[in-house]
């Protein structure tokens, strides 16, 4: 079973250029993070979730990982690490309100090699599931097994921002 949440320091950490290989039950919860956001579009802080990436993933694997059907369901948390690392976060953040309209989202997909239960990949965003994001995941995730986008690009282009990764992937939000 993995470990509950803990707060691991005071201050947010820095803002990665890159993004880091993830560690399995990463789960150290900085305070003073914040999501930003209105409606249906909600980004997590960089300094906090700015992504992690599976170790066991890369451009030369995919045919063997992710572009097979049913991996990121094999790899994906236990809902009790999540659940826990949800309210965590969502107390060091201030957020208020019900779990339910919170979904633990990993900000690179699984689908696109994300980390699976590394904080740096998993943030509280507002608006349930599904939501917009997803649309975006599978999209990306559909290009890169097709090798119309590499899986470096994909990564890279959701973890920095996901909004304006679907504006230009999939074209413009839904109102």
């Amino acid at each position: 079973m993995a470990p509950s949440p803990t707060q691991a320091s005071q201050a947010p950490p820095p803002v990665s250029a890159s993004l880091v290989i993830g560690a399995p039950d990463q789960n150290a919860v900085p305070s003073g993070c914040t999501v930003t956001g209105q409606g249906r579009i909600w980004l997590p802080d960089p300094r906090c979730t700015p992504g992690a990436l599976n170790p066991e993933v890369n451009q030369a694997n995919i045919g063997s990982t992710i572009c097979v059907p049913g991996f990121s369901s094999s790899i994906r948390p236990p809902q009790s690490f999540t659940y826990s690392l949800k309210r965590a976060q969502m107390a060091a953040w201030g957020i208020v309100g019900s779990t339910r309209s919170i979904e633990e989202d990993h900000l690179v997909p699984l689908s696109l090699g994300g980390a699976p239960s590394d904080a740096r990949n998993l943030w509280p965003e507002q608006g349930g599931i599904p939501n917009v994001k997803d649309t975006l995941e599978y999209t990306l995730y559909r290009m890169v097994c097709r090798g119309e986008v590499d899986l470096s690009t994909a990564q890279h282009a959701i973890a920095q921002n996901w909004v304006t990764a679907y504006q230009r992937f999939v074209g413009p939000l839904p109102s």
